[in-house]
């Protein structure tokens, strides 16, 4: 934050047009004061809400007492600025809620990674024999393990479903939970989960068609403070998705509205199951779903 801030101050000029991004958290508090102060306007990209996400996820007392204190200090930023760009429409009326003018408050979604594009059944073979996946149904969560995202649910549906051994699901990447989700598995014996390191860039891909079905999770309460962008580049190789988390959010809405897969709260454990066994043994519902999915690329 400090070096990004120094680094402002050397280059800002008179008419320029400072784009804050929300990584380091709160980076828009610090560069909308510098932009001014040098006759730059300042536009804020907001990729994730701070501080109430870790104030939504920590029980630190600390935490939420400075985020508390910080909150004020973000919304004179977002206030003063030339504008804030979100990524759906319920972080847009978040923006607007803290008193931003509608005028200034634009949505621009996410989109895929550079070179993704649907992907046939062969596209992974090679993976599959080295992750010894071989003719399995594959649930894939690819991405951060990140606190923002509910997780515990898939173990639920993973223990539910452990009689059918065709049902494999797989972790790929790395994070905050991926320890404990690691010793929750082999806590409860589950030899249906796998636990993968994150791919290089390069077989992006080829990890994404690994997934006959792409699970999407996010905790109650940050619904309104992230979108998880990892949608785009799943929609992008062709493959549906099964979202866990709140009925009422913007992604459940959109997930079900555009038929591009499934969307649960987290607590339906038996429909999961039911509807993964129903996918397993109807690959053209499946595919129907993940062509669905592909063709929503046009809507961004």
């Amino acid at each position: 934050l400090f070096a990004a801030c120094w680094r402002l101050v050397g280059i800002a000029q008179r008419g320029d047009m400072v784009v804050a991004m929300t990584d380091p958290p709160l980076l828009g508090v610090a560069a909308w004061p510098i932009a001014w102060l040098k006759g730059a306007r300042c536009l804020h990209w907001v990729q994730d809400i701070y501080p109430e996400i870790a104030q939504a996820l920590s029980g630190n007392p600390f935490i939420r007492a400075a985020g508390g204190a910080v909150r004020p200090l973000r919304n004179f930023a977002w206030k003063h600025s030339a504008g804030c760009v979100a990524l759906g429409r319920d972080m847009a009326a978040f923006i607007a809620r803290t008193g931003v003018a509608a005028g200034k408050i634009s949505v621009i979604p996410n989109w895929a990674p550079a070179g993704l594009e649907p992907q046939s059944g062969a596209a992974a073979r090679a993976l599959r024999a080295a992750w010894n996946l071989q003719g399995r149904f594959v649930v894939a969560y690819s991405g951060n393990l990140g606190r923002v995202h509910d997780l515990d649910p898939v173990l639920a549906v993973a223990e539910a479903l452990r009689g059918e051994p065709r049902l494999a699901f797989v972790f790929i990447g790395s994070g905050a939970q991926r320890r404990a989700l690691e010793q929750s598995a082999a806590a409860r014996k589950l030899t249906n989960v796998c636990f993968q390191p994150a791919q290089p860039r390069g077989r992006l891909a080829e990890t994404l068609a690994l997934g006959d079905v792409h699970l999407v999770t996010l905790h109650a309460g940050c619904e309104a403070l992230v979108f998880p962008s990892k949608l785009y580049g799943i929609a992008a190789v062709g493959r549906p998705v099964l979202f866990i988390g709140p009925r009422h959010c913007e992604l459940a809405r959109l997930v079900v509205g555009r038929g591009f897969g499934l969307a649960f709260a987290r607590d339906e454990i038996p429909a999961m199951a039911e509807a993964l066994r129903h996918l397993a043994a109807d690959p053209s519902r499946c595919a129907a779903l993940g062509d669905a999915f592909s063709a929503s690329m046009a809507w961004r």
